[in-house]
């Protein structure tokens, strides 16, 4: 049985302001004031580091100096005026210059792999800069749904993080030694409805978070496949060979969950997404679903990156339809954070806050000039990913800022689009001192007219980690600031082994679409 892809909506969460959850947190505010004051701040961090070379420049003169002064006063030399001339002066800034000349040959050699990751065929999660063979491939979001704890819908979480409020301690999860641990839960969510549905199915045991994932995926599901079935053309609507071709186009779900789950869960979940399609009205030919299991975020930008670099294989008039869940709101997922170090608390400020999220995009493949059936030139578009394995680590941010500097960059050029029209940033940076580094870094230094908070969202900052659907969400909220704003999006995603980036375009206006379609026709 075949999957879908996902889309979902969010609640709120209340902000805590006591100590022990600022304790937690550490230093993120301190990171925002940084990030709210960039200018300054990047004036100051440049100042520092002249100050920091030129003392550097003096303690190893002072130091050479001082050497070759011992050595003449234990040899008892008497030096003349050129000694003093090499010794003193030349001598100095020989090894100084030599010192430079090979700090710059490693820097370069240092930025050699970003290149050779970006265009290596080896590597399926490295992005060439330009692909002529696919570079007429048109991806449109037709539709698309999300829910996290920032919201219910993608323009709900967008306000939101314009003011995020951070996740408050959970009344009841605790963590190794029992103190309360920070969570961005989605309020008010009720799972008995969707356990008893899984009862029902048998077959699997679902705790608290995989209930959890699939009762915030259940009305982004719902809804995108109601958009699906009213986008998919039949046949006695068609007349020409043109609408003939269209009306076979099939709807291809793939559910994207998380790999841990037993394959009895992700066959349960798979039957509920089929039963529900058919519910909504679509006919079982009509659609296939994939139940696709996954380990890590990486691995669900790579799906949506084959989406757009594999159109050719029979299937160019298909929607897509990507849905994706997961829940690390549960007592189990605590533990298992905890346990590998990745949990965060008073002492780990790179920790993981635990989220949840579910996300789903509707997607068309076409070729530039093309329409499917009325819906491709009326949608946002979604240019080339451009991926990159994570270089550096904290608390080695200026490393991965340099690394996503050089990324979003590749990505404007893959998309034909100036640093100047981009009028956001959606990112999926959390309350980690690293990931605010690294996406003020790169953002003030790219796009240095955006307003760092209205412009510059996070999404992790209120809805903490919330793995598979992230990717996703991020898309989700890109389109819909797109389409209000009617100007590009950049997309970034800082994951902890993959950087990725993108650009989302709105809609042509009229007139160039149907000139593109003019000229085909």
């Amino acid at each position: 049985m075949r999957s879908s892809r996902p889309s979902g909506g969010t609640g709120a969460v209340a902000w805590n302001g006591g100590s022990r959850e600022k304790g937690l947190i550490g230093d993120t505010d301190s990171c925002e004031r940084e990030f709210g004051k960039r200018d300054s701040g990047n004036e100051a961090m440049k100042a520092s580091r002249i100050l920091r070379k030129v003392l550097l420049l003096a303690l190893v003169v002072g130091l050479m100096w001082c050497l070759v002064v011992l050595y003449w006063r234990a040899t008892d030399a008497h030096p003349s005026a050129s000694d003093l001339a090499l010794y003193l002066g030349a001598m100095p800034l020989g090894l100084i210059g030599a010192y430079w000349l090979l700090r710059s040959g490693i820097d370069r050699l240092g930025t050699a792999p970003t290149q050779v990751a970006t265009t290596s065929a080896d590597d399926p999660r490295a992005t060439p800069v330009a692909d002529e063979d696919v570079s007429d491939v048109v991806v449109q979001l037709l539709a698309s749904a999300v829910r996290t704890a920032a919201g219910d819908s993608a323009g709900e979480i967008a306000a939101a993080l314009a003011e995020p409020k951070r996740p408050a301690l959970h009344a009841q999860l605790k963590d190794h030694t029992g103190l309360p641990v920070l969570a961005a839960q989605v309020e008010g969510l009720d799972t008995d409805a969707m356990a008893e549905i899984l009862d029902a199915l048998g077959g699997a045991s679902f705790p608290e978070e995989r209930l959890r994932a699939l009762t915030l995926l259940d009305p982004v599901a719902g809804e995108l496949l109601l958009t699906a079935l009213e986008i998919l053309p039949t046949a006695d609507k068609t007349a020409s060979l043109r609408e003939r071709v269209a009306a076979a186009a099939r709807l291809r779900v793939q559910l994207l969950l998380p790999a841990d789950w037993p394959q009895s869960a992700r066959q349960s979940a798979t039957d509920w997404l089929q039963e529900k399609a058919v519910a909504a009205g679509l006919d079982s030919a009509a659609f296939t679903i994939d139940c696709v299991p996954l380990a890590t975020t990486a691995e669900a930008w790579q799906i949506l990156d084959a989406i757009e670099r594999d159109p050719q294989d029979g299937s160019s008039h298909d929607i897509h339809l990507l849905l994706a869940a997961e829940s690390y709101v549960g007592q189990s997922c605590i533990a298992r954070l905890a346990a590998q170090g990745r949990l965060a608390s008073a002492g780990r400020q790179e920790g993981l806050v635990p989220g949840e999220a579910a996300a789903g995009v509707l997607l068309s493949i076409t070729h530039k000039g093309t329409d499917f059936h009325g819906t491709t030139l009326s949608s946002p578009q979604l240019h080339r990913i451009a991926s990159q394995r994570r270089q550096g680590h904290a608390p080695h941010a200026r490393t991965t800022t340099l690394q996503l500097h050089a990324l979003l960059r590749q990505s404007l050029a893959s998309s034909r689009r100036p640093a100047e029209k981009i009028a956001a940033v959606i990112s999926d940076a959390d309350h980690r001192p690293s990931r605010s580094v690294e996406i003020a870094g790169t953002v003030s230094g790219l796009f240095p007219e955006l307003d760092p908070i209205r412009q510059c969202l996070s999404l992790g900052v209120a809805c903490g980690h919330g793995g598979l659907a992230t990717p996703l969400a991020l898309l989700a909220i890109a389109s819909a600031h797109a389409i209000d704003d009617a100007a590009d999006v950049m997309v970034v995603g800082l994951g902890d082994d993959l950087l990725a980036a993108l650009v989302v375009t709105p809609a042509p206006e009229p007139s160039t679409a149907a000139a593109q379609i003019a000229a085909v026709v």
